[in-house]
Formats: structure tokens, C-alpha cells, sequence
């Protein structure tokens, strides 16, 4: 058995009461990818709006507003919203610290019902797009473009993942992972709204 891991990246749910937020102006639909040759796996063609495929994507249509409803129950440093991931500043400095000049930030102001400022989050994008999986190890079903979930378990590989920190799996949806380093700076940062989950890395 291994003793060492790989983490999957997502926003923990925020719970009851629920927080209303809208982006005040962008369209997460229509994100587009800066490169779009193919390669297959989760979104081979790269098609607009389906964000998290591991390349770079352009800014038009990235949200820079956001009206989040709450005075009480401010955004935790990890939100999920409309496709998009976003982050706090502090973990954006984490991540440039760990995996600098690899992966885009894109700022978004939050704004409280009324017009105040809040603060400001970012949208970030992974842009690591790899085969993780130790082929070898891994017993889940695989169609020849994704992994099936629940029909096995994953087992990550150390010299295809190399030296990176955050990574988009291509062969599995959601495919955000973290190495166990970064998990580590995270947690010391006491960062909130992260859900982790953990696999064996060989």
C-alpha cells in the first residue's frame, strides 16, 4: 500500500442558509479556450463554457463582478459557482507560490446587495492538463476517453505527475487534483470551503 497521496480539488457546499449570488456581468457559457487542437479525453475539442479541461482560456466573457446577498455569511476562500472555481487572494498566493507562472487568475470583485465592496476573489484556471493515472494500479473502467466512476478505484502515478502541484487528470470529470504538498500549505493557511479527497500515489 502507498504511503503517499494525491488530493482531489472541489469547494466544500456552504450549507443552510443559502447564500444568493449572481455574476454581474461576463457569461461563464461562453468561456473560450486559447487552443483548441484535440486531444482526447474530458472535452477533446475544447468547446466553449465547459471550463476545466487543463488550457489556457481567454478573458472575454470571465466574469469581473459578482453580487454575493449575505452581510452575515461572507464567501469562504474556495467557491464554486456557474463553472467556475473561485478562489480567495490567499490561496491564489499559495498556488503562484507552489506553481508559479502556470495557471491564470482572474479577478472578481464581490459586491454585497447594495453596491459595497466586500472583497475580491478570482476565477482560477488550472492549466496542467496530464494522464495521471497509474494504468497499472488503477481498477477503474475506462471507455478510452474517461475513467467510469464507481466501477473501481484510482492509483496515481508519480513520473507522469512529476513536479506539478495542480493538475486537470484528463480522463476523469471532475479531474481537479493537488499534490500533497499543496494540500499541506493549504490546510496551514487554514483555508476555508475546501473539500479534499484522498488517493494512493505510486
Amino acid at each position: 500500500m502507498s504511503s503517499d497521496f494525491v488530493w482531489s480539488f472541489n469547494a466544500k457546499g456552504m450549507g443552510r442558509p443559502f447564500v444568493e449570488r449572481r455574476y454581474l456581468d461576463g457569461d461563464t457559457s461562453m468561456i473560450e479556450y486559447l487552443d483548441t487542437t484535440l486531444d482526447v479525453g474530458l472535452n477533446p475539442l475544447f468547446e466553449p463554457g465547459r471550463t476545466y479541461a487543463g488550457r489556457a482560456v481567454k478573458s472575454k466573457y470571465v466574469p469581473t463582478k459578482m453580487e454575493w446577498r449575505s452581510t452575515e455569511k461572507l464567501p469562504p476562500d474556495i467557491l464554486f459557482h456557474r463553472n467556475i472555481l473561485l478562489v480567495s487572494e490567499k490561496v491564489k498566493y499559495i498556488v503562484e507560490d507552489i506553481d508559479e507562472y502556470v495557471h491564470q487568475f482572474f479577478q472578481i470583485q464581490i459586491y454585497l446587495e447594495g453596491g459595497s465592496l466586500a472583497n475580491q476573489m478570482f476565477f482560477f484556471n488550472i492549466c496542467t492538463r496530464i494522464d495521471s493515472m497509474d494504468r497499472e494500479r488503477t481498477t477503474s473502467d475506462f471507455d478510452g476517453r474517461v475513467w467510469l466512476p464507481g466501477t473501481g478505484e484510482f492509483a496515481f502515478s508519480k513520473k507522469t505527475i512529476g513536479t506539478h502541484n495542480v493538475w486537470i487528470d484528463k480522463h476523469v470529470d471532475p479531474g481537479r487534483f493537488i499534490s500533497n504538498s499543496l494540500k499541506k500549505k493549504l490546510e496551514e493557511a487554514d483555508v476555508t470551503g475546501l473539500y479534499l479527497e484522498k488517493f494512493p500515489l505510486y
